[in-house]
């Protein structure tokens, strides 16, 4: 909808940090280039990939990026490390897939933005999804902690089949996770494409409102871009 792709143009702009997640082949990096297009051209942005799908520099010309590749000899980990020593405004992974889940939100508590895809099929399970693949290196509650912390929001991508048996990709859920009392809590701001407007935590208003950004669901952009097609 109009108003939930408004809401993820603001999110961008408020430099909050993004998951996208989905099961294989529905569209996860695909939708991880559109929404990073919002990122102003001056903040530095830094890729890091397997497969260099990203493209930043293609897709934005003008923007400060910097592409990394990892291999055999140069891991996510190593990867992330290194570029903190860049100075990004952002950090994009093209997928968490294991133990580099620890050193990305080690990054993201320092107040470097991020957007990265996860391999889920209901985006309120990334917390537990992150949770199990760093088990091993970090303790669960400072992990869990750190990710209702430093994490805003998952946005799930799924497929359906239109009337024609056409395969059709649509932003499913957006849910937005924050503490409010010391209590780890998440919102279904959007669920099955409809957008939910009741009950808007303070915590998520808030951010916004550090941005400048007053109406949540509505954004400029979005309005011009989507003239005449809603």
């Amino acid at each position: 909808s109009k108003e939930g792709l408004a809401f993820l143009r603001n999110a961008v702009k408020a430099h909050m940090n993004l998951v996208i997640c989905g099961e294989p082949g529905v569209g996860k990096t695909e939708f991880a280039k559109f929404i990073s297009q919002s990122i102003p051209n001056q903040e530095r942005v830094i890729t890091i990939e397997d497969n260099l799908e990203w493209h930043y520099h293609k897709i934005k010309p003008l923007a400060d990026c910097v592409e990394m590749q990892v291999s055999e000899i140069f891991s996510y980990r190593d990867a992330i490390i290194t570029s903190l020593r860049q100075n990004p405004k952002w950090l994009m992974v093209s997928e968490v897939r294991g133990e580099e889940v620890v050193s990305y939100l080690q990054q993201l508590t320092t107040g470097v933005n991020g957007i990265t895809t996860l391999h889920t099929d209901d985006a309120r399970k990334v917390p537990s999804r992150l949770v199990n693949m760093a088990s091993e290196h970090i303790g669960k509650d400072r992990m869990e902690t750190d990710i209702y912390s430093f994490l805003d929001i998952a946005v799930l991508i799924s497929i359906r089949i239109d009337e024609y048996g056409k395969e059709k990709r649509f932003i499913d859920q957006i849910c937005f996770f924050y503490q409010e009392a010391e209590q780890k809590r998440h919102l279904l701001l959007c669920d099955n494409g409809k957008v939910q407007k009741e009950h808007i935590p303070g915590e998520l208003t808030l951010k916004f409102k550090k941005a400048g950004i007053t109406k949540i669901f509505e954004n400029e952009e979005v309005e011009r871009e989507t003239e005449g097609r809603f």
